[in-house]
């Protein structure tokens, strides 16, 4: 699912992933 994108993302935003996944693991926070 969104995993996917959040380990490619952790990348590039290790903190932004890393803060949005504990609030709000949903695809809205991904777009943001």
């Amino acid at each position: 699912r969104y995993w996917q994108k959040v380990a490619d993302e952790r990348r590039k935003k290790p903190l932004a992933i890393t803060l949005a996944d504990k609030n709000a693991p949903n695809e809205e926070v991904w777009r943001q």
